[in-house]
């Protein structure tokens, strides 16, 4: 099931890749970063999973879910200062909580799959490419939740916005180029009524600070 969003993905980035003179310039990048999910209660909503243990008096530090995200976007240019990106990430952490006196390990995955439009203020050749975009992130989730007695798993699927501010930097006359970016997505799901989390939300939003590698022109 985890592998089917992805490989329909990674078909789409083909396509992108190979499509007609409209999109003649493509370029593939690689990401490194670190994703901090939403850490706030007023910000994840009150029923949300994490807020609700939190609530109900399990001692869990919500800031613990800071951790490495890595990913790709397929990327081609539509004109002088437009790209349509199209790619998915890979995030995954547990965090150690308690609940009187008993041990009990929270885990997130999150894999978001991306579409995205960027603008270049600049000219694609200058020395240094700012742009700055928006789209949608299509997130497949999996929360878990163990303790001495078992454990519980949910999973679904989110959608929401996403946002980007970044640079790239082409290495001399290469089709290398390094460069930076912050990413913002939100998204919320929604747990099975007739589970362990009862219908809980999952609040699946966060921002990303990344280093990326793109290859091409």
């Amino acid at each position: 099931m985890r592998r089917k969003p992805l490989t329909i993905l990674a078909t789409v980035v083909l396509g992108v890749l190979s499509a007609g003179p409209a999109f003649a310039d493509s370029m593939f990048s690689l990401y490194f970063g670190s994703y901090a999910p939403h850490s706030d209660a007023p910000t994840r909503g009150t029923t949300d999973a994490f807020v609700m243990a939190k609530a109900e008096g399990e001692s869990l530090d919500l800031n613990a879910f800071k951790h490495y995200i890595v990913g790709f976007d397929g990327v081609s240019r539509a004109g002088e200062h437009v790209e349509i990106t199209v790619g998915a990430g890979y995030y995954n952490q547990s965090v150690p909580g308690s609940y009187c006196g008993s041990s009990i390990t929270n885990k997130l995955m999150l894999a978001p799959a991306t579409a995205a439009v960027r603008y270049l203020p600049l000219s694609s050749d200058m020395p240094v490419q700012p742009y700055i975009g928006g789209g949608v992130a299509v997130t497949f989730w999996r929360l878990g939740y163990e303790d001495t007695f078992g454990t519980e798993n949910a999973l679904g699927i989110a959608v929401g916005p996403v946002f980007t501010l970044g640079a790239r930097v082409p290495i001399s006359d290469t089709a290398l180029s390094i460069g930076g970016e912050l990413r913002w997505q939100g998204g919320r799901g929604t747990t099975s009524t007739d589970g362990f989390f009862n219908g809980a939300k999952v609040d699946v939003g966060g921002r990303t600070m990344m280093l990326t590698v793109s290859f091409g022109r």
